[in-house]
């Protein structure tokens, strides 16, 4: 008997060892960090961030991570439906945990070999080229759904502890969340905060398992809740937990609005990638815009770039901003020279400069000139749309199509003025989808600064049977 709880002991020591590490690396080494280089780039450039640290990179170390956070909990799954089956804890029981397994083995090998793009990539294509990618919504969706409808089947039938229910639930629904931004997010923003959207569902997914995880964990030990303890957690606290992190988000949040943000004026963005092209220009050659004058300043412009070079050489672009269209000479109002890294790919640069302070509706020209090394080419990213603050595509000197544009994002000032106040207040009422993305990514940060709280209160908080907090089980 002693030998059996000291086992228990140091299994559990080890388990929250690896959860702490899990959390403070995820936390520590991924989330932070992008935030930070989202809201202050000057500090900390995006591109200075390690590889390893994306998730998104496949073979990364948060990659891994994700991956092996998956397959632990289709372990623990595996595990608990072996368990009920031999205790004939009923097939409700069994075949829960086995879906689970399923569900977080296909996750992990998602994570790893990144198939799903490969297997939807096709349908996706042609849905979207046939304009109903409502449809394909509409079948991810339901899949989803179906899922979710199995998860409430097994958590109120399979599920009989409580504190393994509550932790079981919340793991669950933002796990189901994270898949269901993954879905509706390629249909309603489409090259839309694409980075932030990306740590986001990143975030949730890892955060997920490792509460469905640690549910899954202690479903498979002895004991029960200490009385007034629910899911590790003391309902007061979870409260307390969960009005912290809303205040903390809202706080920091609206310090980044008024005092960082800087809302999009002119966007010639396309929805879907059907839309979208490259440009492939040599040394020298160049490609201009024209834009309209919006009603607020203008103090900085996201260009996608990228330097193609067989050797692996960077290269850089000179862009200027001149008063009037292509075929009129006017004044050079702003210019620079930035650098564009060798990629396979365009990507955003962003491009700040003084507010630039026209009069509302006047023309301008985006010129963006190639300076690049001898075989290697500059990709300049473009978009088939209509918008009426966006004019004629030059190409080397010869209009382009009637629908095509360069693909530009104009941003407003970052300064708290009356202006940027007009630019965001345009700015949301211009699509009804800003508003439900804000109110996706509130909720979103929200959960993501709650999660790791939440993991490390139910690890160390309460009485404990075995080692590991009674609560939880």
């Amino acid at each position: 008997m002693g030998n059996d709880l000291r086992s228990r002991l140091d299994l559990a020591g080890a388990g929250r060892l690896l959860l702490v590490g899990a959390v403070v690396f995820w936390w520590g080494a991924f989330v932070i960090p992008r935030l930070v280089s989202l809201v202050f780039p000057e500090w900390l450039s995006p591109a200075s961030i390690p590889w390893h640290l994306n998730p998104e990179q496949e073979g990364s170390v948060a990659n891994v991570l994700s991956a092996v956070s998956f397959l632990t909990v289709g372990l623990l799954g595996t595990a608990n439906a072996v368990v009920g089956y031999r205790a004939m804890a009923g097939w409700v029981a069994v075949g829960g945990w086995g879906v689970l397994a399923v569900a977080a083995a296909l996750a992990s090998l998602n994570e790893l070999l990144d198939y799903h793009n490969a297997v939807f990539g096709t349908l996706k294509q042609l849905l979207f080229e046939m304009n109903h990618g409502l449809v394909l919504l509409i079948i991810l969706s339901s899949l989803l759904v179906a899922l979710g409808l199995v998860m409430v089947a097994f958590i109120r039938r399979g599920l009989r502890t409580p504190g393994v229910r509550v932790l079981f639930v919340f793991g669950v629904v933002v796990w189901l969340l994270a898949a269901a931004r993954d879905v509706g997010y390629e249909f309603l923003f489409q090259h839309r905060v694409d980075v932030l959207a990306s740590l986001v569902e990143e975030t949730l997914e890892f955060g997920g398992a490792l509460l469905i995880g640690l549910s899954a964990a202690s479903a498979l030990g002895a004991g029960e809740p200490s009385p007034g303890w629910t899911g590790g957690l003391h309902r007061r606290a979870v409260t307390q937990m969960a009005s912290g992190a809303a205040l903390a988000v809202a706080v920091l949040g609206g310090w980044v609005i008024v005092f960082a943000f800087q809302a999009p004026v002119v966007d010639t963005r396309a929805y879907t990638h059907v839309g979208t092209f490259h440009v492939s220009l040599g040394d020298s050659e160049a490609v201009a815009q024209e834009l309209l004058m919006p009603a607020v300043p203008i103090a900085r412009l996201d260009l996608r770039l990228g330097t193609r070079d067989p050797h692996g050489r960077s290269g850089a672009v000179v862009w200027r901003i001149v008063s009037g269209g292509v075929d009129e000479e006017g004044p050079i109002l702003r210019a620079g020279r930035t650098d564009v890294p060798a990629d396979e790919f365009s990507r955003w640069q962003r491009v700040s400069f003084p507010p630039l302070t026209q009069a509302e509706g006047q023309p301008l020209t985006v010129l963006v000139q190639a300076d690049v090394e001898q075989g290697a080419r500059l990709l300049v990213g473009g978009s088939k749309t209509s918008h009426d603050a966006a004019g004629r595509l030059w190409i080397n000197g010869e209009p382009a199509w009637p629908d095509q544009r360069l693909t530009v994002v104009a941003h407003g000032a970052s300064e708290p003025t009356r202006s940027k106040l007009q630019a965001i207040r345009g700015f949301v009422t211009s699509d009804w989808r800003w508003p439900v993305l804000f109110v996706d990514l509130t909720v979103s940060l929200i959960l993501i600064a709650l999660i790791p709280i939440l993991l490390l209160s139910v690890m160390w908080g309460g009485p404990r049977v075995g080692g590991i907090p009674s609560g939880s089980r």
